[in-house]
C-alpha cells in the first residue's frame, strides 16, 4: 500500500480532480457519490467499493443533492499479489459494487496502514 485514508472527508461540492495514477485505487464509499465511468457520470451508494486499474483517469465526488461532501475510505496499492487478487477473485474493476461488509475493507486498510 502506497498511501490512504479513512473516513476522508471532501467538501460540499468538491469533485477530486481527474487524476491517472500507476498503481490501483481502492475506495469504499461512505455516502453516496458519482464518478466518472466512460466519459459519463455513474451515481454509486454508500457502501460501494470502487477499484480502478493502474493509468485510469479517477473522478469522483458528491451527488448534486447532498447538502454536504461526501467521505470514502481509499487506498492506493500496487504490486504482483493485488493483480493475482483481481484474477483469482471475480472483482469488478472500474465499476462501483457492493459487498456483504464492506468495512471489512475500512479493517482491511487500517490494519495494513499500521
Amino acid at each position: 500500500m502506497l498511501a490512504y485514508g479513512l473516513d476522508f472527508p471532501h467538501r460540499k461540492g468538491e469533485f477530486c480532480a481527474r487524476s491517472k495514477y500507476g498503481y490501483y485505487f481502492v475506495s469504499h464509499f461512505r455516502t453516496d457519490f458519482m464518478i466518472e465511468i466512460d466519459a459519463r457520470l455513474v451515481r454509486g451508494r454508500a457502501g460501494d467499493i470502487f477499484v480502478a486499474a493502474p493509468d485510469t483517469v479517477i473522478y469522483h465526488g458528491p451527488t448534486p443533492e447532498m447538502s454536504c461532501g461526501f467521505s470514502n475510505d481509499w487506498m492506493y496499492i500496487e504490486g504482483r499479489e493485488f493483480e493475482a487478487l483481481l484474477e483469482k477473485y471475480p472483482i469488478p474493476v472500474g465499476a462501483p459494487f457492493k459487498i456483504d461488509n464492506p468495512f471489512y475493507l475500512t479493517s482491511a486498510i487500517e490494519r495494513i496502514g499500521e
